[in-house]
Protein backbone atom coordinates (compact mmCIF):
# COMPACT_ATOMS: atom_id res chain seq x y z
CA UNK A 1 0.00 0.00 0.00
CA UNK A 2 1.62 3.55 -1.26
CA UNK A 3 -0.66 5.65 1.48
CA UNK A 4 -1.52 4.33 5.05
CA UNK A 5 -5.14 5.92 4.50
CA UNK A 6 -6.09 8.04 0.78
CA UNK A 7 -9.65 10.24 1.45
CA UNK A 8 -11.06 11.46 -2.18
CA UNK A 9 -13.68 13.10 -3.80
CA UNK A 10 -16.62 14.55 -1.89
CA UNK A 11 -15.46 11.54 1.54
CA UNK A 12 -16.75 12.81 4.55
CA UNK A 13 -13.97 11.21 6.77
CA UNK A 14 -13.27 11.46 10.60
CA UNK A 15 -10.29 9.58 11.74
CA UNK A 16 -9.87 9.40 15.38
CA UNK A 17 -7.68 7.95 18.09
CA UNK A 18 -5.49 5.94 15.52
CA UNK A 19 -2.32 4.97 14.71
CA UNK A 20 -1.02 5.24 10.86
CA UNK A 21 2.89 4.59 10.49
CA UNK A 22 5.15 2.51 7.91
CA UNK A 23 3.15 4.02 4.70
CA UNK A 24 5.43 3.74 1.20
CA UNK A 25 4.12 6.99 0.92
CA UNK A 26 2.10 9.40 3.32
CA UNK A 27 0.38 8.13 6.52
CA UNK A 28 -2.67 10.11 5.71
CA UNK A 29 -3.19 11.85 1.70
CA UNK A 30 -6.27 13.91 1.14
CA UNK A 31 -7.41 15.13 -1.81
CA UNK A 32 -10.31 16.48 -4.19
CA UNK A 33 -13.51 17.74 -2.51
CA UNK A 34 -13.30 15.52 0.94
CA UNK A 35 -13.69 17.06 4.34
CA UNK A 36 -11.70 15.57 6.68
CA UNK A 37 -11.33 16.01 9.95
CA UNK A 38 -8.42 14.27 12.09
CA UNK A 39 -7.87 14.09 15.78
CA UNK A 40 -6.48 12.60 18.79
CA UNK A 41 -4.10 10.44 15.67
CA UNK A 42 -0.19 9.50 16.12
CA UNK A 43 1.16 9.36 12.33
CA UNK A 44 4.76 8.57 12.13
CA UNK A 45 7.36 6.65 10.18
CA UNK A 46 6.33 7.28 6.85
CA UNK A 47 8.35 7.76 3.68
CA UNK A 48 6.34 10.83 2.02
CA UNK A 49 4.70 12.47 4.38
CA UNK A 50 2.36 11.88 7.68
CA UNK A 51 -0.34 13.71 6.11
CA UNK A 52 -0.15 15.00 2.34
CA UNK A 53 -2.82 16.94 0.97
CA UNK A 54 -3.12 17.59 -3.03
CA UNK A 55 -5.36 18.35 -6.07
CA UNK A 56 -4.74 15.42 -8.45
CA UNK A 57 -6.95 17.75 -11.28
CA UNK A 58 -6.76 21.27 -9.95
CA UNK A 59 -9.94 21.15 -8.85
CA UNK A 60 -9.96 21.48 -5.40
CA UNK A 61 -13.01 23.12 -3.69
CA UNK A 62 -15.75 22.79 -0.69
CA UNK A 63 -13.35 20.49 1.16
CA UNK A 64 -11.83 21.34 4.50
CA UNK A 65 -9.36 19.50 6.71
CA UNK A 66 -9.17 19.82 10.70
CA UNK A 67 -6.48 18.43 12.79
CA UNK A 68 -6.42 18.90 16.45
CA UNK A 69 -4.50 16.65 19.18
CA UNK A 70 -2.30 14.82 17.09
CA UNK A 71 1.21 14.00 16.94
CA UNK A 72 3.37 13.88 13.63
CA UNK A 73 7.01 12.47 14.13
CA UNK A 74 9.85 10.84 12.30
CA UNK A 75 7.88 11.12 8.71
CA UNK A 76 9.37 13.08 5.67
CA UNK A 77 7.05 16.05 6.19
CA UNK A 78 4.90 16.15 9.01
CA UNK A 79 1.91 17.85 6.84
CA UNK A 80 2.50 18.81 3.37
CA UNK A 81 0.54 21.36 1.20
CA UNK A 82 0.72 20.82 -1.93
CA UNK A 83 -2.05 22.74 -3.39
CA UNK A 84 -3.85 26.45 -1.96
CA UNK A 85 -6.94 24.72 -0.98
CA UNK A 86 -8.47 23.93 1.68
CA UNK A 87 -7.22 26.18 4.17
CA UNK A 88 -6.25 23.33 6.80
CA UNK A 89 -6.27 24.51 10.10
CA UNK A 90 -3.90 22.66 12.84
CA UNK A 91 -4.12 23.13 16.54
CA UNK A 92 -2.97 21.63 19.92
CA UNK A 93 -0.50 19.11 17.84
CA UNK A 94 2.54 18.14 18.06
CA UNK A 95 5.25 18.49 14.82
CA UNK A 96 8.38 16.60 15.43
CA UNK A 97 11.82 14.86 14.28
CA UNK A 98 10.57 14.66 10.68
CA UNK A 99 13.04 14.68 7.53
CA UNK A 100 11.79 17.36 5.79
CA UNK A 101 9.90 20.58 6.81
CA UNK A 102 7.34 20.20 10.11
CA UNK A 103 4.65 21.80 8.42
CA UNK A 104 4.80 23.14 5.32
CA UNK A 105 2.01 25.01 4.06
CA UNK A 106 0.15 27.33 1.51
CA UNK A 107 -3.07 28.16 2.94
CA UNK A 108 -3.85 27.63 6.94
CA UNK A 109 -3.72 28.19 9.95
CA UNK A 110 -1.31 26.84 13.39
CA UNK A 111 -2.65 27.33 16.68
CA UNK A 112 -1.27 25.63 19.82
CA UNK A 113 1.07 23.33 18.59
CA UNK A 114 4.72 22.17 19.42
CA UNK A 115 7.11 22.25 16.10
CA UNK A 116 10.40 21.10 16.98
CA UNK A 117 13.25 18.99 16.11
CA UNK A 118 12.49 19.12 12.35
CA UNK A 119 15.55 18.69 9.55
CA UNK A 120 15.07 21.46 7.29
CA UNK A 121 12.85 23.90 8.87
CA UNK A 122 9.83 24.26 11.65
CA UNK A 123 6.94 25.57 9.15
CA UNK A 124 6.88 27.06 5.95
CA UNK A 125 3.89 29.21 4.41
CA UNK A 126 4.22 28.71 0.65
CA UNK A 127 3.44 31.90 -1.37
CA UNK A 128 2.56 34.73 1.63
CA UNK A 129 5.52 36.52 1.75
CA UNK A 130 5.02 38.60 5.09
CA UNK A 131 4.92 41.95 4.07
CA UNK A 132 2.98 41.33 1.54
CA UNK A 133 0.39 39.52 3.36
CA UNK A 134 -0.22 41.70 6.88
CA UNK A 135 -3.15 43.05 4.97
CA UNK A 136 -4.21 39.94 3.30
CA UNK A 137 -6.91 37.50 4.07
CA UNK A 138 -4.38 34.41 2.31
CA UNK A 139 -2.02 35.20 5.34
CA UNK A 140 -1.72 31.75 7.44
CA UNK A 141 -2.36 32.64 11.66
CA UNK A 142 0.11 31.36 13.24
CA UNK A 143 0.22 31.86 16.83
CA UNK A 144 1.18 30.17 20.58
CA UNK A 145 3.47 27.94 18.71
CA UNK A 146 6.18 26.00 20.30
CA UNK A 147 9.92 26.07 18.56
CA UNK A 148 12.07 24.04 20.69
CA UNK A 149 12.27 26.25 23.76
CA UNK A 150 10.54 28.91 22.70
CA UNK A 151 6.90 30.13 22.61
CA UNK A 152 6.04 31.81 19.99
Amino acid sequence: MEDGIQVRDDAQVTIDNCTISQAQESGVRVNLHAVVTVRDTAVSNNTVAGLTVDDLDNSFSGGSLTITGCTFASNGYGIFQDTSQPAISVSNSSVTSNSQWGVFLQSGTVDGCTVSGNTVGGIWLEDTPFDEAVNDDRMPLISRVQFGDILV
